[in-house]
């Protein structure tokens, strides 16, 4: 099973996001790498990136994690992800984006084991209803469905947003998981990193957190932080 991570230096909102350093000297997405290493069924990791030359440095830490990575373009995400898959022959994809640092490896398996157990082509635990934060989104998926959607995209934004078509499709078989437990609810919290407040917030969160935390760690410790008016 692999995991395609969407990332690249150019983003208008805070550019250069991907590899500034959020703990330490540990980027956004080496502690994106770092938290998902420990999943049980992750066979590969790929860092699909673009040809642009701002982006050999993510090709850098590729080849220092000793992970794979894809180039393709900039601006056509879905065929950039796409490509990468079917290159890669992925029986199941999983897609996340290094935006996206505070994703587990537990919610990564989580999701894996809904597409397995539910007779489903798409999982996710953002979109409709979600409870858990803005921020630790993770897509499983039957790898067709990427081909099915560069054959058929046509708007801009359905090359932006990969699983756009997917989502406006209620013919695909899609399955939106969330925990039992309410400490892991809060669907109010964002931990994206998109722009310079969120950069701030999130490295704040970063050095405040335990070890191998879990995403209720995460919200207990965002909620702890607010109370001290820590984002001020």
């Amino acid at each position: 099973m692999v995991a395609t991570i969407e990332a690249r230096m150019t983003s208008k909102r805070l550019p250069g996001k991907v590899m500034l350093p959020i703990k330490d000297k540990i980027t956004v997405t080496e502690y994106l790498l770092k938290n998902i290493r420990n999943s049980k069924y992750l066979s590969k990791i790929i860092i699909a990136t673009t040809t642009n030359p701002t982006d050999d440095i993510l090709i850098r830490l590729a080849d220092e994690y000793h992970i794979c990575h894809f180039r393709g373009s900039e601006h056509n995400v879905l065929k950039r992800v796409t490509d990468a898959h079917d290159i890669a022959s992925s029986e199941l994809a999983v897609l996340l984006t290094a935006d996206n640092p505070f994703v587990t490896a537990n919610l990564i398996d989580q999701a894996i084991d809904c597409y397995i157990n539910n007779n489903v082509e798409f999982v996710t635990n953002s979109g409709r209803n979600r409870l858990y934060p803005d921020g630790v989104d993770v897509i499983a998926l039957n790898p067709h469905l990427l081909k099915w959607s560069l054959s058929n995209a046509s708007d801009p934004t359905h090359f932006e947003h990969v699983c756009a078509m997917i989502y406006s499709n209620d013919q695909i078989r899609k399955y939106f998981f969330n925990s039992s437990d309410p400490q892991e609810w809060a669907p109010d919290i964002s931990i994206t990193v998109d722009t310079p407040e969120q950069y701030e917030r999130a490295k704040i969160l970063a050095q405040n957190l335990p070890l191998n935390y879990s995403v209720r760690d995460l919200i207990s410790t965002w909620r702890k932080l607010e109370e001290q008016n820590a984002w001020i």
